[in-house]
């Protein structure tokens, strides 16, 4: 695509969006010109959504195609746009209440979507799910932002090469997430910092030291769960443990 057609597509869609009330359309539309979104494109997800829902769900894959680096990609194929676009609808829950009853393993799967490209580039993904893991009630979106950084953070710390293992299982009346990678570990004259406000092992400039602090907070605070996490050289794996309530179990 020349540079003269990619500024004929780039006005065509900023049109679009802005026409639809998108925020930020000026922004939004270079990025989607970048990974080969069409207008065509945008329609068919804008009647999946529901009214006024589609300016979140386009400042959303702007900034999931910008933050994995997928505007590398040349022209995604529509296949891969819908694929990416139905996640990002289901990872943020955007039409529907915040609190709800989920698929934990529905979330975690979307996460893996969003975060494709890092994830294809070097790191493999090793499932171990238990098929009878129950629903529950819970802060959906904010859910998923824990698997993404958390993922984030085993991508991170593989550089970007290795393996991540995705484990769930029930225990009682708590669902257990673990997300493992065979990394280098955390410094154990670290560990007890890891969930500190501000804390990074991170070079200047490269974090904001609030990841695993946002982490901690939305799962104690917002899910009424627990968080805890073991570390060596080559195994270090976090522990999200979720409440089930009653009634969740025969769901």
């Amino acid at each position: 695509m020349t540079g003269l057609d990619a500024s004929d597509r780039e006005d065509e869609l900023l049109g679009w969006l802005e026409s639809r009330g998108v925020d930020d359309a000026w922004e939004i539309a270079p990025v989607l010109v970048k990974a080969g979104v069409r207008t065509d494109d945008l329609d068919t997800i804008s009647a999946e959504l529901p009214g006024g829902a589609i300016s979140k769900a386009a400042g959303r894959l702007a900034r999931s195609l910008e933050a994995q680096d997928l505007t590398a990609e040349v022209a995604l194929s529509s296949e891969r746009i819908s694929t990416l676009v139905n996640s990002v609808k289901s990872y943020s829950y955007m039409d529907q209440a915040s609190v709800q009853t989920i698929d934990v393993h529905r979330g975690i799967e979307d996460t893996i979507t969003i975060l494709a490209f890092k994830l294809n580039q070097g790191v493999e993904i090793v499932r171990d799910y238990d098929p009878d893991l129950p629903h529950i009630r819970t802060h959906a979106g904010e859910l998923n932002e824990v698997w993404t950084n958390l993922m984030d953070n085993a991508i991170g710390a593989m550089d970007g090469s290795g393996i991540i293992t995705i484990k769930t299982y029930r225990k009682g009346d708590k669902l257990t997430v673990e997300i493992g990678d065979n990394g280098p570990g955390i410094p154990e004259s670290v560990q007890s910092k890891i969930f500190d406000p501000f804390f990074t092992t991170k070079d200047v400039g490269e974090g904001t030291g609030m990841g695993l602090d946002v982490v901690r907070r939305i799962i104690t605070q917002r899910c009424n769960g627990e968080i805890d996490f073991t570390s060596e050289p080559g195994k270090t794996v976090f522990r999200v443990r979720l409440p089930i309530t009653d009634g969740e179990e025969d769901e």
